[in-house]
Order: C-alpha cells, then structure tokens, then sequence
C-alpha cells in the first residue's frame, strides 16, 4: 500500500532489499529526493546507509534526473554523521529550513 502512494501522491517509489528500503520522490522530472532511508535493526552495525544512497544514486541516473537531494533534520541525534557521510558521497548543503538542512549532488 505504501508504494502505491509514494507511485500517487508522491510521484515516486520505494526501493526495497532484505536489509531495508529507501523511498524517494519526484520534486520535478530533473530532481530526484531521496525522502527516508530505513535499515533493519539486524544489520544497523554493518554499514549499509550510504549502500542505499548509491544505489538510489543509480536509480535517479537511470530515470534521467540531474540532480539528487537529501533533507536531514537538525534535531536527530545522528545530524553531524549524516553531514559527514552525505560529502563524502558528493552531496553539499543547499539550503536550510528552521529544523532542516537540504542537500544536493549532481547525478
């Protein structure tokens, strides 16, 4: 049910794996926004987060978008590591809200 409505509402989709999902949306037909990124607690040690990333890196290539975006909230315990994994990955801060920080990267 939940892929049916991010394929609606959202214009977009959730990729899933035995390890977990991420699920993205269409902002418009060049960006893609990587929405949520979940891993299963059994495999939260092993380093599967920014595995997820590349591959909805390669999805948005693969669809034609332009550019990928990553929006982190400010008040998670983890903000200062997903900082640093999303650079390391090519992402920069793009903007920021009141609670929030918008990433970008060219695909």
């Amino acid at each position: 049910m939940i892929k049916e409505y991010y394929k609606e509402c959202r214009n977009g989709d959730i990729l899933e794996w035995r390890e977990g999902f991420v699920a993205y949306s269409r902002i418009r037909a060049s960006i893609f926004n990587i929405e949520h990124i979940w891993v299963h607690p059994t495999f939260r040690s092993e380093a599967y987060e920014p595995e997820f990333i590349k591959k909805a890196l390669e999805k948005a290539k693969e669809i034609g978008c332009r550019y990928a975006t990553f929006e982190v909230s400010l008040g998670q315990p983890k903000v200062f590591a997903q900082h640093r994994l999303l650079v390391e990955l090519g992402f920069y801060p793009l903007a920021s809200g009141k609670e929030k920080l918008i990433y970008e990267r060219r695909v």
